[in-house]
Parts: structure tokens; C-alpha cells; sequence
């Protein structure tokens, strides 16, 4: 080669080399926050990452941190046993094993996850039975918190939030904009937003306390709460509480439902508080032309407001609520769950403020005479015994306060159609008469489903849908086996 060709040789060379620096892309970090019990985040590794894995291949990266929420009793041990499959070098196989088997959280399934994964099983049993990884955990939920996140998942992704299990093409304007590819293009909603707004939030963001609050609109109890002692606890802890609020609508108020969806169409503008104020003043009317009317006087804009409840955007949104709702085994409003530093603890009903404040001191660790706190099984940290007794003393000591409507029992006033075990085994209910009444047996008359045994009224009497089911599906099996025998025969 002469002297020419080894120059043209080392131009071209040096043409590629500059030329694939130009074209390297530097990879987009997504770090995520989210839990192994949480629907939503198992939504998003499932369906959704493997189309950003698809898409992008190596040029996104992405970290997950643990979030684990109080109200997924198994999400604290589970992250646990991820980090203790991390010092084994099998972080991400474990975490893709806890996501596709997300209702089965145990100890002892976790256990059996490291043996299908062939982990040393006795030093990953040892690792978690003393909770070795707690701190780690608890170091990114903290990270968490300092970073504003509410609810699980939340990415960050360069300098977008996204909150929720939202549609690929939501990921993917983050992403192409962090890239530096951004598109003016709308971003459509997706097509059943379930769980897709963070919760709404009344008090300081961040704040050390959280009360998740089950409300629903109609409740004279949580309209009570609301106007009257909310205002209260946010003048005495400004900097220190703030209030998540969840929908639990009644089914034996007609427009209940209604009204959570109309909630949840001015949490989109972010006005939950300005049109939840008009809507508590005026919750005797919640029909949809007064919802419409509650948005106007709120400064809403009425158009959007009005599109998105001719639509029922955010039903599954509510029903998803509700759902959850169900799994903390919630049955009335208001029904507060408590969270701080020092552990947590719930309030039922509308309690006076003397009450609430008990319970936050309770959950920062203040005055209330314990001997500290403690790691429970779940490596959560909560009060001594002891502290969780005084306060239950000292709320069967206050005043018995009255009941409008609703029924008066163990010093709270517990709404109409609550449930209740009573003595002996016997299942009562909470009558239109502000009564117990004994629930009713399948074929006596009823009015409403809180009414029967079965839960379910239908045309004024209790039946058992489970057992027609049971029935129906008998007899279709038997015209099964009847059309087998006949034409087995042919």
C-alpha cells in the first residue's frame, strides 16, 4: 500500500470512529419507584417495559427503587427478599418472579422463590427472617418521599413525573424528549384510566403524616369531618399532615358514584379542593346537572369538566378505589389509616379533633409514654403494645358524640348500612332507624343489599346469586352430559 492509500485508509477510518460518536445515544435513565403488591406497578413491568425494551433496546436504562405502600401488608418483606436475592447476584430474575407472581407474597412463597431460582437458600432464609436489607428498603422509600412520591409507580424519566401505570406512548414522549427527539404531539388519555392520577391531596405535599381518607359525598359524616375538623388538624400540623383522599361510594346513596367520578374530573385540573368544597356544601343534591352546575361555581373549566363526565373517564378510576378499599377490608366512611414516622394506626368515623390529635402525636412518637418502637414481622416500624393501648383507651374515655343519622355503638357513629359482628356470632347491619337490625335470610322481604345475609336484594327479597349460579351452572353441565350421551352414542 503506498503512501496515498494508507492516508485514505486512516481518514476513512477516522470518519468512522468520530462518526459513531456522533451517532451514540446516550442512554436515558428512567428510575422508578414501586412495589411488588401493587397491581399497577406489576401492570407496567408486564406489559409496558417490554415494549420500551423493544423500542429502545439499550438506550434506556432503567432503576427501580422500593416504595412500599402501608396498605400492601406483604410489599415490605417482598422488597426485602429482592435486595437478599441481589447479594446472590439474581436481583433481576427474583423481581421478574415476584411481579408474575404478585398475589402470593408470603414469607414462606418468597422463601420458595429463592429454591426455584437455586439461591443458597440458607443464607437467603437467614437474610430475610432477620430483616438484614430492612434499612435499604427503608433508605429508598425515604429517597422517595424526599423526591415527592405519593403513590406507587412513579417515574422519573430526565425531567418528567410520570405517576401511574400509564400507556407506552406516554413513556415514550418522556423518553424521545429526554433524548432530545420531542414531538409537539398530544399525548391521547388512555383508554381506561385506572389508578392513572395520583390520589388527591389536601395539606403539604410531603408531609411526614399521611392520612389516607376513604370519603364518599353524600356521607353526612365525612361532610361533618370534612368542613369541621379537617380545617382544625391542618391549623394545628400545617407543615406535618396532608391528607390523601380515596373514593368509597355507598351503593344506598343512588348518585354516590356519580359524584367520585365528577371528584375525580376536577382532580384532572387540579381543583379537588375548590370543587370538593362546593360540592360537601351542597351534597344533598348530586344529581349530574347539579355536579355540572357545583364544577361552574368552582372556576372549573365547565367544558372539559363536562367531557369528561359525559364520558365516565374516571370510573375505573373510582372502582378502583373501591377496590382497594375492599382489600383493607373498609365497609364505611370516613375510615382514616394514619401514617408517620413512629408507625401507624386508623380512626373510624368522624371523631372530634381531640382524637386525630392522639393519633398523629401517636404516629410521630410524641407524648405518648411508650418504650419506643419496634420492628413488627413485616419490618414495619410501629408503637410498643403499650402505646397502641393507651390510645384505644383514651378514645373509649371521650364523650360520646351524637348521630344524626346512623347508628351510635362503642362510642362512634358508624353509618347506615355499615355491618357489624356482633355477639355471638350474629351478623347485624345498621337500619334506616338508626338501629342494629339481625341481617336477613334468603326469601325474606327486602329494600336494600346491606339488608341480607347474601348481600344481594333483588325485587324486594333476599337471594343467594351464588348459589342460583352454583345451580344454573349444574344444570347446564347436566344437558352437557345429556347431548355426550347421545351423539357418543352415534
Amino acid at each position: 500500500m503506498n503512501g496515498n492509500g494508507i492516508k485514505g485508509f486512516f481518514i476513512v477510518g477516522l470518519f468512522l470512529i468520530l462518526a459513531s460518536s456522533a451517532w451514540a445515544v446516550t442512554p436515558v435513565r428512567i428510575q422508578e419507584f414501586g412495589g411488588y403488591q401493587d397491581p399497577f406497578s406489576g401492570k407496567f413491568f408486564l406489559d409496558t417495559l417490554p415494549q420500551i425494551t423493544k423500542t429502545y433496546g439499550d438506550n434506556v436504562v432503567l432503576t427501580f427503587k422500593h416504595f412500599p405502600l402501608s396498605f400492601h401488608p406483604d410489599s415490605q418483606k417482598s422488597a426485602e427478599a429482592a435486595e437478599c436475592a441481589r447479594d446472590q447476584e439474581k436481583f433481576d430474575e427474583y423481581h421478574s418472579l415476584l411481579f408474575h407472581n404478585s398475589t402470593h407474597l408470603d414469607v414462606d412463597s418468597l422463601k420458595e422463590y429463592a429454591k426455584e431460582l437455586k439461591l443458597d437458600t440458607e443464607r437467603f432464609n437467614h437474610c430475610l427472617e432477620t430483616g438484614l436489607n430492612a434499612e435499604i428498603v427503608n433508605d429508598q422509600y425515604d429517597d422517595g418521599l424526599r423526591k415527592g412520591v405519593i403513590a406507587t409507580p412513579t417515574f422519573f424519566v430526565g425531567g418528567e413525573t410520570i405517576i401511574g401505570a400509564q400507556s407506552f406512548d406516554t413513556f415514550k414522549k418522556a423518553i424521545d424528549k429526554a433524548m432530545g427527539e420531542d414531538t409537539p404531539a398530544r399525548i391521547p388519555k388512555p383508554a381506561t384510566p385506572t389508578d392513572q392520577l395520583r390520589e388527591p391531596i389536601i395539606g403539604r405535599p410531603g408531609a411526614v403524616v399521611k392520612i389516607m381518607t376513604f370519603f364518599d359525598y353524600s356521607s353526612p359524616y365525612v361532610k361533618s369531618f370534612y368542613a369541621d375538623t379537617m380545617p382544625l388538624i391542618l391549623e394545628e400540623y400545617p407543615d406535618t399532615v396532608q391528607f390523601i383522599f380515596t373514593n368509597f361510594p355507598l351503593s344506598f346513596y343512588s348518585d354516590d358514584q356519580l359524584a367520585a367520578v365528577a371528584g375525580e374530573c376536577a382532580h384532572e385540573q387540579e381543583m379537588f379542593e375548590e370543587y370538593s368544597n362546593v360540592v360537601f356544601a351542597n351534597n344533598t343534591v348530586l344529581n349530574e346537572s347539579a355536579l355540572n352546575d357545583y364544577a361552574h361555581r368552582a372556576g372549573l373549566d365547565t367544558k372539559t369538566f363536562n367531557d369528561c363526565m359525559d364520558d365516565q373517564y374516571y370510573l375505573p378510576e373510582v372502582l378502583n378505589d373501591e377496590k382497594e378499599a375492599k382489600l383493607l377490608e373498609v365497609s364505611g366512611v370516613p375510615v382514616f389509616f394514619i401514617e408517620g414516622p413512629a408507625g401507624r394506626t386508623k380512626v373510624f368515623g368522624s371523631q372530634p379533633f381531640a382524637e386525630f390529635q392522639k393519633a398523629i402525636e401517636l404516629v410521630l412518637g410524641r407524648d405518648i409514654g411508650g418504650k419506643g418502637d419496634v420492628p413488627n414481622e413485616n419490618g414495619f416500624t410501629t408503637p410498643q403494645p403499650t402505646q397502641a393501648v393507651r390510645i384505644e383507651d383514651e378514645i373509649k374515655k371521650t364523650t360520646p358524640i351524637s348521630c344524626n343519622e346512623g347508628c351510635f355503638i362503642n362510642g362512634s357513629c358508624i353509618s347506615v348500612g355499615i355491618r357489624i359482628q356482633a355477639e355471638g356470632g350474629i351478623s347485624s347491619y345498621c337500619g334506616l332507624n338508626s338501629k342494629l337490625e339481625s341481617q336477613r335470610v334468603d326469601g325474606a322481604a327486602c329494600q336494600n343489599n346491606f339488608e341480607c345475609v347474601s348481600n344481594t336484594c333483588n325485587t324486594g327479597v333476599c337471594v343467594n346469586i351464588q348459589q342460583e349460579i352454583k345451580e344454573t351452572q349444574n344444570a347446564v353441565q347436566q344437558l352437557f352430559d345429556w347431548l355426550g350421551d347421545i351423539f357418543g352414542r352415534r
